[in-house]
């Protein structure tokens, strides 16, 4: 019997332990949930600070409310964890903590309550990316706009020099800079259409299983880097011809 209760206490120092050290890690987590908070608003005031008026004010208010909802998420996440531990030990020190099937009871309710809050982390995460995809699809329609609109007021400055100058208008320059300018503007399109083709990528790859790969969006980022880099070189040829 006395053997029995130094088991006992040596189970009760072993359960304390961890249960320190999960409440330690839950107290970590809040503390690190607060600190990103701090350095998000210190970044925005630093970025509206530097950009003045062109700060995009829009992008921050989404962006903080998409962290003030995670944050809501992570102390759910959190909550569970407590809730749960707490049941363990209110079973541990009752009369079913030698049976296994209230344990994996317990155990299978954690668990569904964890896949739906994943499920509630998932439809974040997909709420922000349609965001940006929207923002980026708006800003290269608007892109597009205004190389529409440069090459109208390129022809519109020419006419009324042609009117102007008459027979000492620079036909030849012009056709130069109009050529430029053209081509100038296929390779916009080209750098556009390299965004098109891999947001349209990433957006395969978060609907598929390689989305949870590190190293796929590595190697989709790279070589984006890299069609970038060439048509990088493609606008310094025009440049220097």
């Amino acid at each position: 019997e006395e053997l029995q209760e130094q088991y006992q206490a040596l189970d009760r120092e072993s359960q304390d332990y961890w249960n320190n050290r999960q409440r330690e890690d839950r107290d970590r987590q809040r503390e690190e949930m607060g600190n990103q908070r701090d350095e998000f608003e210190a970044e925005a005031d630093r970025r509206r600070g530097e950009e003045g008026e062109d700060f995009d004010e829009e992008a921050y208010q989404f962006e903080r409310g998409m962290m003030d909802r995670r944050s809501q998420l992570d102390e759910k996440r959190i909550a569970i964890e407590e809730e749960f531990q707490q049941k363990r030990q209110q079973l541990e020190s009752g009369g079913d903590g030698q049976n296994p099937n209230a344990w994996q009871e317990l155990d299978q309710e954690q668990q569904r309550r964890h896949e739906e809050l994943q499920e509630q982390y998932q439809a974040l995460d997909r709420e922000s990316q349609d965001y940006w995809n929207t923002r980026q699809r708006e800003d290269r329609n608007r892109q597009r706009e205004e190389m529409g609109n440069q090459r109208k007021e390129f022809e519109a400055e020419a006419d009324r020099r042609r009117n102007e100058e008459g027979e000492n208008f620079d036909e030849e320059a012009y056709e130069f800079e109009r050529g430029m300018m053209e081509r100038r503007s296929q390779l916009d399109e080209k750098r556009i259409a390299i965004e098109e083709e891999f947001q349209q990528k990433r957006e395969q790859l978060q609907d598929s299983g390689g989305g949870q790969n590190p190293d796929a969006w590595q190697e989709l980022d790279e070589a984006q880097q890299q069609r970038h880099e060439e048509l990088g070189e493609q606008y310094q040829a025009l440049d220097r011809e």
